[in-house]
Order: structure tokens, then sequence, then C-alpha cells
């Protein structure tokens, strides 16, 4: 019995240890995961940035083609100049609050001597920031936050530390002889101290709140007595029940880092959500920024085609493409062509629900009503109408080629030339807003489809 009792000892023991393992290699996993996000991050803002270069390129494009009219002339001194874009990155909170390095380190080339030191000091920033993260929700009382997983993760940044610095020193015998190496030595010593200081800092607040915790301690010592004894206290020959108490002791140590350890699995859970969803964002806004610079290039492709035409002084002659019913896709009612003017019907109306699509220039169409025989465009107050007598600049659209059945419809004369998506008032009239993306996420989305006619009908 007794021999049973102990080889049940021995195997908890062992699963203790495999368990603390377990913990360890979580905790790598995660502090390496956080890394990579890091730098995903970093990428992902940079993309960004590119996205926000190429808005500002194309809306000074389109500026100066405008200029090249007269009436775009006098709308360029009337209106504000275009402004780039700001340097800094708005999503790189960490940044602020200990320095720019994740940002630097991904935008700038090293010399292969540094490489070691660069990654050494980004494994330490990202530990800084756990501990800074596990620091503030202490402070918060966080109950997944105590005072062990916060001098674990401080003992982490310390080794970390003496790597960075041991790195270093190396780089230091070098550094003299490439200008590059010392500049980079240079700044690499700037942000250690940064990161040393929000250390230094985590380590004073960990403190204070472990003074007060140690005062709660002794006014429970004082009023129900002290605790029960450690496993060092514990005498050499032991009896059964001391022997329990000793196996009590050491589950008591084990639960306790076992603790410290998921409590440092959460602070890293929640660094990669805070991360996973800021690159979330960024995403969506990059998204975001690729339609506008595809929607502003080809607005700058229709400023310069129309300026070359009237170069030419050659009107071009539209060329029939095919005949088209279209439908509003939210209701699947058909634009048509009624004595009221444009009406969405429940029904096909026939030929006053068809449209012939003709095309001049670049991306421009031009859509004709086949029973009336005019052409659907933009009156001066911005209202859809179809009573235009000739394919003109303002009877001229865009659509999206690639997927007509589902498509927004793009006024390309509305706003000075810049172009307005169509969307529909209470009233249920059809007029033209802004080109910007904003009103192009509000516009109506639009079904074209292909009608075959016979020969009696067309």
């Amino acid at each position: 019995m007794q021999e049973h009792q102990e080889f049940d000892y021995e195997e908890a023991a062992e699963e203790r240890r495999q368990a603390l393992k377990s913990a360890a290699e979580a905790k790598e996993i995660g502090r390496a995961t956080l890394e990579t996000l890091a730098r995903q991050k970093e990428s992902l803002e940079r993309s960004e940035a590119i996205a926000e270069e190429n808005i500002y390129i194309m809306d000074k494009s389109i500026r100066v083609l405008r200029g090249m009219t007269w009436s775009g002339w006098v709308a360029n001194i009337f209106s504000k100049d275009v402004e780039p874009p700001e340097a800094s990155g708005k999503h790189s909170k960490t940044a602020d609050a200990s320095s720019s390095f994740p940002q630097m380190c991904s935008e700038r080339k090293f010399p292969k001597q540094v490489n070691a030191a660069v990654h050494a000091m980004n494994n330490y920033h990202c530990n800084v920031m756990i501990l800074q993260q596990c620091c503030s929700g202490l402070a918060k009382q966080d109950t997944h936050c105590d005072t062990k997983q916060l001098k674990l993760c401080l003992q982490t940044c310390k080794d970390l530390h003496e790597t960075a610095e041991s790195v270093l020193d190396e780089v230091y015998l070098i550094k003299k002889y490439s200008r590059d190496i010392d500049d980079v030595y240079i700044w690499l010593i700037e942000e250690m101290k940064k990161l040393v200081e929000i250390e230094r800092k985590c380590e004073t607040k960990m403190r204070e709140i472990q003074s007060k915790g140690d005062q709660e301690i002794f006014h429970r010592t004082a009023l129900f007595g002290s605790p029960s004894c450690k496993v060092s206290e514990i005498p050499a020959k032991i009896t059964s029940s001391e022997k329990n108490l000793k196996v009590f002791a050491e589950q008591d140590v084990y639960l306790d880092a076992i603790t410290s350890d998921i409590g440092e699995l959460k602070c890293l859970g929640g660094a990669l959500h805070e991360s996973l969803s800021a690159q979330n964002d960024i995403l969506n806004s990059i998204d975001k920024k690729s339609d506008e610079v595809s929607d502003k290039t080809k607005m700058a492709s229709r400023r310069a085609g129309r300026i070359n035409q009237k170069k030419t002084f050659k009107a071009v002659k539209p060329n029939f493409q095919s005949w088209m019913t279209i439908k509003y896709l939210p209701t699947n009612q058909y634009l048509t062509q009624s004595s009221d003017g444009l009406v969405l019907t429940d029904r096909n109306c026939g030929d006053a629900s068809v449209f012939g699509v003709y095309k001049r220039q670049g991306d421009a169409i031009g859509l004709q009503n086949k029973l009336t025989h005019k052409w659907l465009g933009m009156n001066i107050w911005g209202n859809i109408r179809c009573d235009g007598s000739s394919f003109g600049s303002r009877e001229e659209w865009e659509i999206d080629d690639r997927d007509p059945s589902r498509t927004y419809l793009l006024c390309a004369c509305a706003n000075w030339g810049s172009g307005g998506w169509i969307i529909m008032t209470p009233q249920k009239k059809l007029i033209s807003v802004g080109s910007e993306i904003e009103n192009k996420r509000k516009a109506l989305l639009w079904s074209f489809t292909e009608v075959k006619l016979t020969e009696d009908d067309s």
C-alpha cells in the first residue's frame, strides 16, 4: 500500500513538471507569435502608407488635369490645394508609449553585421510591451495579473536586456570600421535607453503594489495568525501527516507557478488580440483606399481622354455594344422611362425598360432608351433624367465591366468632372452625389443584363 502511494506521488510530481514545461513552451510560442505579428503590422502600415501616397498622387494629377480647362482653372483658384499624407503612422499606439523601434526596424535596411543586435532589441522591445501591459493590468486590479507574474515578466525583460547589451558590445567593437554601423549603434543605444526607462517605471510600480500587498498580509496575520509552514521548514524526519503537509506545500508552490504562467499567457493573448484587431482595421482601411485609388485612376484617365478629344477637334462617334435592362438590386425592380420620367417598375415594360449601351472613349458608356431614343444623363441640378438628345459629356457613365451584374453607376460629368455616385432620395428620385469612397458605400447597386432582340424588335 505504501509503495502504491509513493508511485502516485511520483506520477503526480511528473505531471506537474510536464505542465510547467508545456506552459513555458506556450509562452515562448506566444512571444514569437507576438513578434511576428509586430513585424506583420508594420508591413501592413507601410502598405497603407503607400496607398495614401498613391491617393495623393492621383489627387494631384486630377487637379493638374482639371486646370488644363478654363472652368477647371477657375475651380482650382477657389479650391484648396491637395495636401500630402501625414508622415506619422496613426496605428502605432505602442510606438507612442515606448519607441518607434518596430516601425524603424521594418523601414530601414541594416548592415548584416548588426542584424543580431536588431533582432535582440526587437525581442527585448516585445517583452517590455508585455511587461507594460501586465503592469497596467495589475494596477487596474485585473484578477489574472499578480506580482509573481509581473516578477517573472520583469526577470525575462532583464535577461533579454543583458542579451541585447552583450550583442551591442560586439557591435561597439566594429562600429569604427563603418559609418553606417556607427549610426545604427547610436540609434540602438537610444532605443535601449527608452525601453530601460519603461522597465524601470514598471519595476517601481510593481514594488509599490507589492508593498501594499505585504501590508495586507501583515494585517491578516495579526488577525488570523501565521500561515502554515513552508517546505524548507519541515524537519528531515517526518511523520505521515507531516509528509502530507510537505506534499501540500509542494502543490501550493506548483499552483503559484502555474497561476503565474497562466496569467502571463493571458496577457500574451490580450496582446495578440489587440494586434490582430489593429491589423484587421488596417486591412479594412487598405481595402477602402485601394478602391479609392482605383476610382481616382479612372477619373484621371477620363479627364485625360476628354482633353485629348478636345485637341483633336473631331467628335468621336459612339459605337453600339448591346441592349441591356437595368435592375435595382435591393428591390429587383427595372429602371424604366415613363411619362413621369425615370421610375422603378416591378416588371419589364418592354422597350421602355431597355437601354442601348454605346462606347465612345475609355471606359465611359452612353445609355440610350430604346423607346424614346433619349440619352440617360444628369441635368444642371444633379437630377438623373433620360431626356438627352445627344451623347454628350453629361450623358457619360461608368460601370464595373468585370461584373456588370452587380455594379455601381457613376455619372462621369458630376462635380466638375470628378464623377458622382447615384443614390435615391426619400421621394424616390435619382440624384448624383460626390465621388468620395464614403458616398460609394451609400450608392445604389445595379444589375446590367443583356437582352437578345430579334430583327423585328431592333
